[in-house]
């Protein structure tokens, strides 16, 4: 058996390279504009880690298990070299056995090969993940893709018996299951592709053991099917059907086309998403420092940021003491649901749908030139403190983009915001500076905290601070293993500043706003209690009311002036990748003078029967949301007798 397995995976040789030359191009385009030693765990993995699944890595993983099984059985009626091995002293099961599995060993180790150098490319940066490594993830991830490919080749050995009528049927079904998934939010377990969903306990990846369990019987079953069909396959030379020579080249020369379209397809999106190469569509400008690529329908928006962009920059260059600026490349036709704009190493991409004030994109377009110039006057040392300094990186980006491009009213609304969030959720430096800050508060509050708390940094140890900060950071004599709290002692002493002064200021600071924010618009959620419907769906029912005073007596709430959006947000994978968990709207019922907050959440985007949630609303017309901290739900799967009456939680 051995060395049947051994034979066939000599047979196989051709494909491996064709995938090892495709994993190379896949890597060399991903690192077109960015920096291996700047990714971090959830950067380089960014989309495969989100939660749900990503049809089209889906429909791309399954198409090497399709087509090193296609490789199997065809060519060897075709040839008639089949009939060699059925005249071995061995059982036409084993012949069956040692091609399905040598092409099953031949994927997996391609797998294990492909997140090898993953692991190699993260450890050029010394901290990745931002200073914590996730390994059952990174293992998780092998092995399930392992088991996927090891389904979806049992599927090819079946459909290449079908020959282009059973590709046809199987291109349909993925196309359709992917149709299903975008449309309908899931097709459930008839979507092979389930296997590959994210979900997250924590910051642990659960996998789909059910859709696992259940599409493994179905490819044993499909085995069972191919084996008989192809245990009964008659070659060319026994009187099946013979195929031309010239036949077997147009095939062939169609093949390598479509590889290569397909190359040049994912070269061309991945190299487009990371500001590398230009789609054909894409009109491009250039200033002293930019070099935009964006859509012509932008052109407008596009010709107001050329105006304002080097000048921009200058007085950024300026504030942080830069000597000079680099040139940075600008994707202005990236779609991203995660941010509004995005910043590697000198590439920046902006989603230009997120606002629609040309002076807002403008202000993004300054808040990621600011993480440019972190990465570049830190040498990317700001990496490799991630979780102590990431309310630092955003809040120094909106601080310094306010400052060059001021938008007050969006800018007073983000603060107070953060005002009623520290103080009701009492929020300290030490909060901010750990790692797990986004798995207990809403992280928006990096950016509106962060801004505030440089603020206050400014005040104390000057704004020339900020650059001498990021130099001092990234030099060699700061050792790269401190923890949070120690690398920021340090370093603030470095610059002849104190983080207590800091800190205090802060604290000033911050009381001050509170007590000038008119605390009306944020009403306290009492209480809340969640149930399953019979439909499936989770309800959650919050009383609101007002604010305590300093005696802890509640005043009765001002029902003229509450919020006119609530929402909730489900869903704790914020602390793992840079996905945005779902949100849902809420609904007001007032009766018997309380008032009440009723969100309905779909069965889909809770799954299981334990769930964590965050309530807000938006205090201000077109403000961020307030959130509160995070709560912990239980609805059962299945709605027992009487579901209708919520549980308190």
């Amino acid at each position: 058996m051995f060395v049947l397995i051994f034979k066939e995976l000599r047979q196989l040789l051709p494909i491996a390279w064709l995938w090892l030359a495709v994993i190379a191009l896949g890597f060399a385009s991903r690192l077109i504009g960015s920096r291996a030693d700047e990714e971090t765990f959830a950067s380089w993995y960014e989309g495969y880690l989100d939660v749900g699944s990503d049809p089209m890595i889906a429909a791309v993983a399954a198409l090497v298990g399709l087509v090193t099984a296609w490789s199997l059985f065809p060519r060897e009626i075709d040839d008639s070299t089949i009939d060699f091995l059925r005249a071995l002293p061995v059982s036409r099961t084993q012949v069956f056995m040692a091609k399905y599995l040598a092409a099953v060993l031949l994927v997996s180790c391609l797998t294990i090969f492909s997140y090898g150098i993953d692991a190699l490319l993260l450890a050029w940066n010394p901290e990745s993940l931002g200073g914590k490594f996730y390994p059952q993830v990174f293992y998780t991830l092998i092995w399930r893709d392992i088991v996927f490919s090891a389904i979806i080749v049992a599927h090819g050995v079946l459909i290449s018996w079908f020959r282009v009528t059973g590709l046809v049927v199987y291109v349909i079904y993925l196309l359709g299951v992917a149709w299903l998934e975008s449309s309908a939010g899931g097709a459930g377990l008839f979507s092979v592709l389930s296997i590959l969903s994210n979900e997250y306990h924590g910051s642990r990846l659960v996998v789909d053991l059910r859709a696992i369990v259940v599409h493994a019987i179905v490819a044993f079953f499909l085995l069972c099917i191919a084996h008989f069909l192809w245990g009964r396959a008659a070659s060319a030379r026994s009187g099946g059907k013979q195929r031309s020579r010239a036949g077997g080249f147009w095939r062939a020369l169609l093949s390598v086309g479509a590889f290569l379209a397909l190359g040049v397809t994912l070269l061309r999106i991945t190299a487009s998403e990371n500001g590398g190469l230009v789609d054909d569509s894409l009109s491009v400008a250039t200033t002293a420092h930019f070099r935009f690529a964006f859509h012509p329908a932008d052109e407008r928006t596009v010709n107001y940021l050329l105006a304002h962009a080097d000048e921009d920059f200058k007085e950024l260059g300026a504030r942080l003491g830069a000597d000079e600026l680099p040139t940075v490349r600008v994707n202005l036709a990236a779609a991203s649901e995660h941010a509004a704009g995005l910043a590697t190493w000198k590439t920046i991409r902006m989603d230009l749908d997120t606002f629609e004030a040309d002076v807002s994109q403008r202000r993004v377009l300054s808040h990621e030139a600011v993480h440019v110039m972190q990465s570049v006057l830190s040498n990317r040392a700001l990496a490799r403190h991630f979780g102590a300094t990431r309310f630092f990186v955003e809040g120094m980006a909106q601080y310094l983009s306010f400052a060059i491009v001021p938008e007050e009213q969006r800018r007073s609304s983000n603060r107070a915001i953060a005002a009623v969030a520290w103080k009701r959720q009492d929020i300290r430096f030490d909060d901010m500076s750990d790692p797990g800050f986004a798995s207990r508060h809403d992280p928006d509050l990096y950016y509106s905290l962060g801004d505030l708390w440089t603020e206050s940094f400014v005040a104390v140890c000057g704004e020339a601070a900020l650059g001498d900060f990021l130099r001092a950071a990234g030099s060699d004599d700061v050792p790269r293993s401190l923890s949070g709290t120690v690398f920021w002692h340090g370093t603030l002493v470095a610059l002849g500043c104190e983080l207590e002064r800091v800190n205090d200021q802060f604290q000033q600071d911050m009381q001050s706003l509170y007590e000038r924010t008119d605390r009306s618009r944020f009403p306290v959620f009492d209480s809340a209690r969640v149930s399953r419907l019979p439909d499936g769906r989770v309800r959650i029912i919050a009383t609101l009311g007002a604010e305590p005073d300093e005696s802890g007596v509640s005043p009765e709430l001002n029902q003229d002036e509450l919020p006119a959006r609530f929402t909730v947000r489900v869903g704790s994978n914020a602390s793992l990748v840079a996905a945005v968990d779902p949100v849902f709207r809420g609904r007001i019922e007032r009766s018997e003078g309380e008032v009440q907050i009723i969100y309905e959440v779909p069965a889909r985007a809770v799954p299981r029967s334990r769930f964590e949630y965050q309530l807000g609303y938006s205090p201000y017309a077109d403000s961020r949301v307030w959130y509160d901290t995070r709560r912990t739900g239980t609805a059962a799967v299945e709605a027992p007798a009487g579901a209708g009456n919520p549980s308190p939680q």
